[in-house]
């Protein structure tokens, strides 16, 4: 018998002070007009599809690139927008090391040349469909000073269904 396969996606989340500030943008933005809350997050890869007997694999994947990469800082530096759902607004992400670590992970995931991510890493605070006059005033309320944080590791975030429902794989 085939076991059920899930859809995961790794990112990269924000600890401590950074992560809750910007949950609390994200809820805010999320209650104000009617999108989904969700964790803040980079995603560095999406579409890894597993069954539960094949997570722990997963896990040392997520492991083997953090190894790789090692620790590394990313600077969250201004807002940016597309007219797609899951990158409506967002925070521009930079890092010196994002090379290496989308170079690191195309060969452990090859998907990864395939997606978007590598092209414009990005946390986003907002996902729907709405017009630019909306993102405009959401950008001019909410002024976003640069925001730094530590990398040390990659999560492996659950991902079937919708944003509201994604959670961490523990």
């Amino acid at each position: 018998m085939t076991q059920t396969k899930d859809k995961y996606s790794l990112v990269i989340v924000p600890r401590g002070e950074v992560r809750e500030q910007l949950q609390t943008l994200i809820e805010d933005l999320a209650l104000h007009n009617n999108a989904p809350a969700f964790t803040p997050h980079i995603t560095v890869v999406s579409n890894i599809f597993a069954a539960p007997d094949e997570l722990a694999h997963e896990r040392d994947k997520a492991i083997e690139l953090a190894n790789k990469v090692g620790k590394f800082t990313v600077t969250l530096h201004k807002y940016g927008f597309l007219n797609e759902e899951f990158r409506c607004l967002f925070l521009l992400a930079h890092s010196e090391a994002f090379e290496s670590v989308y170079a690191n992970a195309a060969t452990i995931y090859p998907q990864v040349n395939n997606q978007h991510f590598r092209q414009l890493p990005h946390l986003s605070v907002l996902y729907g469909t709405y017009p630019q006059e909306t993102k405009d005033r959401i950008i001019a309320d909410h002024p976003m000073p640069p925001l730094e944080f530590d990398v040390e590791s990659f999560d492996l975030y659950k991902t079937n269904g919708p944003a509201s429902s994604w959670q961490l794989d523990e």
